[in-house]
């Protein structure tokens, strides 16, 4: 037969195989029927009265005699007149805190009338001896082993149940705060840490109570919250004596919180050793951390470790025999009283000490490995940032010239788009022309103006005196000679007597036709056969007094006695 078990919040399933055995018994008993195995589960850190009542109806003259079995100097678990009880159990006791499933198992005899006395007697010595030291171990989940049939004893296995009393302890709490290296930032480039810290903490409770997530409200790190390992953020930057809280909080973030404080200390190139040990790897770590720890007075810690191949040439007189051609390079620093040690000190110690388990190849101050480096550079690395500097170069000048060639050609054709912009086109031009021209005056010729004056002077000092006037204003009058019938005759001239005018009033001005008739046939007929009217010029003359100019024209037409009159103001 088999027993199955399901738990309540889970609904997990386990089963196990019942092997049941009977045999004969002349002299049963059917008085005293007691299970022969009670599996029970309480909390801790709660008295619990009652675990395996005493019936006194059915068994007025009986009681419970206790034996412990696990552990054997338990005192939780008592029995009175009453039955089993149990005073408040610590789980986290050493006794049972190590076990898969924490639990006490007790046997309980149940003794009657007058054997009550001489059972209890006789059982005293012999329980000790029958028990013997129980070692733990054979039965990883419940304490049992093989029961034989007996219908007054039972064996009790009380469960401890774990609740959630314990907040996580860090490892190092004791020498808060902890003190950790990070280097410059001038030569982070070449030392680059895994990670700035990597913090550890336990929890004395089980199961989900014991689930610890990591995490800090520190702006400048990020913490993994499975792991511990603290990195700076990206765009955050480090100072010297930087002092930050770490705090881990159980059942997965819920329940009780722990922390520790840590303080960063920036690391220079004379405080960093590269250390190479042969024939070992990554997973080698912690084991050579260990040596190197016990081997001087102060902490070694660990930036970064690599492995490298090929045969690294040694400081030391150790060397295996069985080189592997493979070892592996930490970069460490030590710290003492929260002040990092110097190189100097670094490599005396550790080249000083005798590590048996650890084969030191070299021991190098950073500074002296990186010049290591330079000394002897990789062709292949350097044959690549050749070219890589080239290609660079090349397309830093084609960019140039690109960028060169086409600011050119934008400023030329910039050139030529004003040249015919409406700005610069020729109407825009001659607009400019004439406002300049409307603007600035013409320059007058005074000995022109005095020559012309003279001569209309002496022509009216010649004329027979005839004055013109008109109602205060003298208009000025352009008489038209006679319609030319003759071809030669000539044009006659009329002279105008012309009084002092008035300076405000307009002067009168008779032009002189000069224009010879062309007789006969100076009057063409048109397509239509009408007359052409003959084409005649007037020479006026005038100074810069003249307001006013009024043409008066004889109508060429016989049918018409009035005369044409044209004004031209100025």
């Amino acid at each position: 037969m088999s027993v199955r078990a399901t738990t309540v919040l889970t609904h997990v399933t386990a089963s196990a195989p019942i092997l049941l055995f009977i045999e004969e018994n002349g002299a049963c008993n059917t008085t005293y029927n007691q299970p022969p195995l009670l599996i029970l589960e309480r909390y801790e850190e709660e008295e619990h009265l009652n675990l395996v009542p005493l019936n006194r109806t059915k068994h007025p003259l009986c009681n419970y005699v206790l034996t412990n079995r696990w552990p054997i100097d338990q005192n939780w678990l008592y029995v009175d007149d009453e039955g089993l009880h149990t005073k408040s159990i610590d789980r986290e006791d050493v006794s049972i805190a190590f076990m898969p499933v924490s639990q006490i198992q007790v046997e309980l005899n149940l003794h009657c009338g007058s054997d009550l006395r001489m059972k209890r007697s006789l059982s005293t010595n012999g329980e000790q001896n029958w028990l013997g030291p129980y070692d733990y171990g054979a039965n990883k989940w419940i304490l049992t082993d093989s029961i034989s049939y007996n219908a007054r004893r039972t064996l009790v296995n009380l469960i401890v149940k774990d609740i959630n009393d314990n907040s996580p302890i860090f490892v190092g709490l004791e020498n808060e705060p902890i003190v950790v290296g990070y280097p410059e930032s001038d030569i982070e480039g070449f030392v680059s840490p895994r990670f700035l810290v990597k913090v550890e903490a336990t929890d004395a409770d089980i199961g989900e109570n014991a689930a610890i997530m990591y995490w800090s409200t520190d702006p400048r790190v990020v913490v993994s919250p499975n792991t511990g390992d603290v990195h700076v953020h990206n765009t955050a930057t480090i100072e010297d004596n930087y002092r930050f809280t770490v705090n881990a909080t159980d059942r997965r973030g819920s329940g009780n919180t722990g922390s520790i404080d840590v303080l960063v200390k920036l690391l220079s190139s004379e405080e960093i050793v590269v250390i190479t040990v042969q024939n070992s790897f990554l997973d080698d770590e912690d084991q050579v951390l260990s040596a190197l720890n016990a081997a001087v007075d102060y902490d070694i810690k660990m930036l970064c470790a690599s492995v490298v191949t090929g045969n690294i040439e040694p400081t030391y007189k150790r060397q295996q025999s069985d080189d592997l051609g493979v070892s592996l390079r930490l970069f460490v620093y030590g710290i003492k009283s929260q002040e990092a040690i110097k190189v100097d000190r670094l490599t005396s110690d550790l080249s000083d000490s005798n590590i048996v388990t650890v084969n030191i190849a070299s021991v190098l101050s950073l500074q002296d490995h990186l010049d290591k480096l330079q000394i002897c550079p990789l062709p292949g690395r350097d044959t690549g940032l050749l070219v890589a500097t080239i290609v660079l170069a090349g397309v830093v000048l084609i960019i140039t010239l690109t960028v060169a060639v086409c600011f050119f050609l934008k400023r030329k054709k910039e050139h030529h788009y004003d040249q015919f912009s409406d700005r610069n086109s020729l109407a825009s031009r001659n607009d400019s022309i004439k406002s300049s021209k409307s603007e600035i005056l013409p320059k007058i010729n005074l000995d022109e103006l005095r020559k012309s004056e003279k001569k209309l002077q002496e022509r009216l000092d010649a004329a027979n005196g005839s004055s013109i006037a008109a109602n205060d204003m003298l208009p000025v009058i352009i008489e038209e000679p006679s319609k030319m019938t003759d071809v030669a005759q000539t044009p006659k001239e009329t002279l105008i007597n012309i009084s002092a005018p008035d300076p405000k009033a307009p002067i009168v001005i008779q032009s002189i036709d000069k224009l010879k008739d062309s007789g006969a046939d100076s009057d063409d007929d048109d397509e239509f056969g009408e007359k052409n009217k003959v084409r005649r010029k007037s020479v006026v003359t005038f100074n810069e007094n003249v307001e006013k100019i009024i043409h008066l024209e004889d109508g060429l037409d016989e049918e018409s006695s009035e005369p044409d009159i044209e004004v031209y103001k100025f």
